[in-house]
């Protein structure tokens, strides 16, 4: 699905793509509670939802990214960060199908 939005007088496309997560509460050994976040971000060799274009993503698309430094972002907003790499709160896995999180 494409949107067009104005923003300053300039038109910009925002794209947005339907996405499948799991969300579920964990309990440490101290009784704290986190709320777990688990999913494919990234899915390889599979044609995207037709939009004015169809792309796929290639299973070599990561090959030399430096993942050390992630932030799991809400709403593309660096203002709320959810979690990230470097702190050990979010977890990547490369696999044959995808990015994972969890």
């Amino acid at each position: 699905m494409t949107l067009t939005a104005t923003k300053n007088n300039n038109q910009i496309d925002v794209r947005s793509l339907p996405a499948s997560f799991k969300t579920r509460d964990v309990q440490d050994d101290q009784g704290n509670t986190q709320h777990v976040i688990s999913g494919t971000a990234v899915v390889f060799n599979q044609p995207s939802s037709p939009m004015p274009f169809v792309e796929v993503i290639s299973g070599e698309a990561f090959n030399g990214v430096d993942l050390s430094d992630v932030k799991l972002l809400y709403s593309h907003d660096f203002g709320n960060i959810l979690a990230r790499t470097d702190s050990g709160t979010l977890q990547l896995d490369l696999n044959s199908n995808g990015l994972v999180t969890y």
